[in-house]
């Protein structure tokens, strides 16, 4: 269970210029044996006070087996990517005062799974190929991200059931031509071509940070 303890104020009463922030300390406790207790010693602004808020009341030490966090979107806040063993990712992000979550399944089940970002457009991409390509893209709005769904397939196949019609192809479940059917399989190739896969963080993976996945997490977040 990870634990972050602040010292220096009482969040259910009002903040007062003497009390905000001043020598806040955050206390960071896990099971594991490697990493006892981190201590940080730094003024905190609202966005990381909400993180470490969010991890003290939903995570567990399952979710630290490994970690991603990067500016993705370049709004000067990171996102945080948790992978759990179901097998699954959860994006946690900063929005106006709060933390938001998305969650991707990423079970295969014979299904092929890319998962990414965009740099140059700051978009996430979550993309499953099997009997065609169904992709998801989360766009940066004042609002948080936005998802755009887009499901292709060709005659044979459409979800679980077969066509008895060859030559026929289908965007969303709605037949369209071979060209625009082409032209969404080339868009989607496309950003695979471009997609920078996430490298996730783990207790195993130590060259940069000799404290492991809580060490990685102070570096990057406090």
């Amino acid at each position: 269970m990870i634990s972050f303890v602040f010292s220096a104020c009482d969040r259910t009463s009002k903040i007062d210029d003497d009390n905000i922030l001043k020598n806040e300390k955050a206390t960071i406790s896990t099971m594991s044996a490697e990493v006892s207790a981190i201590i940080i010693e730094k003024e905190f602004s609202d966005w990381q006070r909400a993180y470490a808020d969010y991890f003290n009341s939903n995570l567990t030490n399952e979710y630290l087996s490994s970690v991603y966090i990067e500016d993705i979107n370049n709004c000067g806040i990171p996102e945080v990517f948790f992978l759990y063993p179901t097998p699954s990712v959860t994006l946690i992000y900063y929005i106006k005062g709060s933390i938001q979550a998305i969650d991707f399944n990423l079970a295969s089940m014979g299904t092929t799974i890319f998962f990414g970002y965009l740099k140059e457009t700051n978009q996430i991409l979550y993309v499953r190929a099997r009997n065609g390509y169904e992709w998801f893209v989360y766009n940066w709005t004042d609002d948080g991200y936005e998802e755009k769904h887009t499901y292709i397939n060709d005659s044979h196949y459409e979800g679980m059931n077969t066509h008895n019609e060859d030559g026929a192809f289908y965007i969303n479940s709605e037949e369209v031509s071979e060209e625009e059917y082409e032209q969404l399989e080339n868009e989607v190739i496309n950003l695979l071509g471009n997609m920078i896969e996430f490298e996730l963080f783990t207790n195993n993976n130590k060259e940069n940070n000799q404290n492991g996945i809580l060490g990685y997490i102070e570096e990057k977040l406090f």
